[in-house]
C-alpha cells in the first residue's frame, strides 16, 4: 500500500482557520461569558447557602420563641388552676368559721395556717397577736410541716421594740416578702439575727387588722430551703379580720 502523506496545503489551511476561530469575537465572547456565568453561579450558590443558614436560624428562633411561649401559657394556665384551687380552699376555711363551735376555732385556725402554707410552698404558718398594750406579739397558732413540728420551738412572746423595722411596716398595713433573710438591710439586723436562729431562709407576712387597728399578723416561713414564697405572685395587703 501507499504511504499516506499529509499535504501541506491543506494543514496550513486548518491552522489559520482555527487561529481565526480563536481570535473571533464570537469565541472571545463565549469565554467571557462562560467565566462571568460561573463566577455568577458561585455567587448565586454563596447567597443561597447564607438565605438558607439565615432562614434556619430564623425558624430556629422563631421555634425557641413558641416554646417559650407555650411555657409561658402553661405557666399562666397552671398558676390559675392553683389560684381557683386556693380560693376554693380559702372559701371552704372561711365557711366553717360560721356558726363554728368555740372548741373547734383552734382547729380550724391551724387548718387556715396550713392551707395557707402549702399553698405558697411555705413549711411553716404562724400567728402573732399584739398585746392589749401593744408592747409584745404573742405567739397565738403554729403550724409546721411534718418533720419540723418537733424541730423548731417558738418563742411565745418577743417584744415589739426590739424589731422596730418589721413593726414599721406591719403598723403601715404593708405585706412583707423577703427572699432572703441574709439579704435584709442593717436596720434590719434584729429580724435578721431572729430568723437566723429559727433557720428561717424567706419569709413572706401580711398584718392582720381590725377596725383599723393593727391586731398581729399571719407569717410564712420557708426553713427547708430558701425560695421565692408564693410562686412570684404578690402577696395581699392587710387581712381583715
Amino acid at each position: 500500500m501507499g504511504e499516506l502523506r499529509e499535504n501541506p496545503e491543506e494543514s496550513r489551511n486548518e491552522s489559520a482557520e482555527t487561529r481565526s476561530q480563536e481570535g473571533s469575537p464570537c469565541s472571545w465572547y463565549a469565554g467571557l461569558w462562560g467565566l462571568a456565568a460561573g463566577r455568577l453561579c458561585a455567587c448565586w450558590n454563596k447567597r443561597l447557602e447564607r438565605r438558607i443558614r439565615e432562614r434556619t436560624e430564623e425558624l430556629h428562633r422563631l421555634n425557641l420563641e413558641l416554646e417559650a411561649e407555650i411555657g409561658e401559657r402553661r405557666a399562666i394556665e397552671e398558676s390559675l388552676r392553683r389560684r381557683a384551687s386556693f380560693e376554693q380552699e380559702i372559701a371552704a376555711v372561711l365557711a366553717n368559721f360560721i356558726n363554728l363551735p368555740s372548741h373547734k376555732l383552734n382547729q380550724e385556725i391551724i387548718r387556715a395556717l396550713e392551707v395557707l402554707a402549702r399553698h405558697t410552698g411555705s413549711d411553716a404558718g404562724v400567728l402573732w397577736e399584739l398585746t392589749g398594750d401593744g408592747g409584745t406579739v404573742e405567739l397565738r397558732y403554729q403550724w409546721f410541716i411534718g418533720e419540723l413540728t418537733e424541730r423548731i420551738e417558738l418563742p411565745a412572746t418577743y417584744p415589739v421594740n426590739l424589731f422596730g423595722w418589721w413593726m414599721d411596716r406591719m403598723r403601715a398595713f404593708e405585706p412583707i416578702l423577703i427572699s432572703s433573710v441574709d439579704a435584709l438591710p442593717d436596720e434590719a439586723s434584729p429580724e435578721r439575727s431572729a430568723f437566723q436562729q429559727l433557720g428561717v431562709h424567706s419569709v413572706m407576712a401580711v398584718p392582720v387588722a381590725s377596725r383599723g387597728w393593727l391586731k398581729g399578723f399571719v407569717a410564712l416561713w420557708a426553713i427547708r430551703a430558701s425560695q421565692r414564697l408564693g410562686g412570684g405572685r404578690r402577696s395581699a395587703g392587710a387581712a381583715g379580720r
